[in-house]
């Protein structure tokens, strides 16, 4: 039975030349039982502002869909945050930027 909590999806539409949306679209499917919230992200000065608001209203769970420097903002807006521990938050990468170095360096 698929946890009641919602996953917040952080999509950066601008990624990858366009494909974030496109590779979100195919996951999804595959993650049909889990409950999503979408924020769609088009600037990176936002992504960290919206993740420590998102953390602050009780968001504790985040896919993020986007390249290097999607996945660096949001790091930043976790370890920014003062709403709980980094410890709590989970947070599933889905890489769709054009070098991936985030996913295979971390």
């Amino acid at each position: 039975m698929p946890d009641a909590l919602p996953w917040y999806v952080l999509i950066n539409v601008h990624a990858g030349s366009g494909q974030a949306e496109m590779k979100w679209e195919q996951a999804k499917r595959s993650l049909a039982d889990f409950q999503f919230e979408r924020i769609w992200l088009a600037e990176h000065d936002t992504i960290t502002d919206r993740v420590i608001q998102a953390v602050a209203n009780g968001a504790r769970r985040f896919v993020v869909v986007g390249g290097d420097g999607t996945h660096h903002h949001f790091i930043n807006g976790i370890l920014q945050q003062a709403y709980c521990p980094g410890t709590d938050i989970r947070y599933a990468l889905l890489p769709s930027g054009s070098g991936h170095d985030w996913r295979r360096h971390y």
